[in-house]
């Protein structure tokens, strides 16, 4: 069996913004827009209803990769999350995968 990581390499922006961030993959939205200085930190006085406001956005992840000839001969490839959020729709080369509705 091949096994490739793809928690690598990742971007994030809310839907309605241009600009991407570095993102972390495993990790969250509010890790990545804290470690990018997007946000204050929500543990401090009144932030987490700022924080919380957040959350009304859809966001974004993106990667870039690519796999080796050998992967791409395969007969079957499994692509696995582990852990995407509660709704989520996932493409592949601009092509519609999956859509999740249920974190588990």
């Amino acid at each position: 069996m091949i096994k490739q990581m793809l928690n690598s390499n990742w971007k994030m922006k809310a839907q309605k913004d241009s600009e991407y961030i570095d993102a972390k993959v495993p990790g969250s939205v509010y890790g990545d827009l804290l470690a990018a200085g997007r946000m204050g930190d929500p543990f401090w006085k009144d932030n987490e209803i700022e924080a919380l406001k957040l959350m009304d956005e859809d966001y974004e992840y993106v990667c870039c990769f690519g796999c080796d000839d050998e992967m791409l001969r395969s007969d079957r490839i499994l692509l696995r999350f582990d852990g995407l959020d509660t709704l989520a729709d996932v493409d592949l080369n601009g092509i519609h995968i999956l859509h999740a509705e249920n974190m588990h």
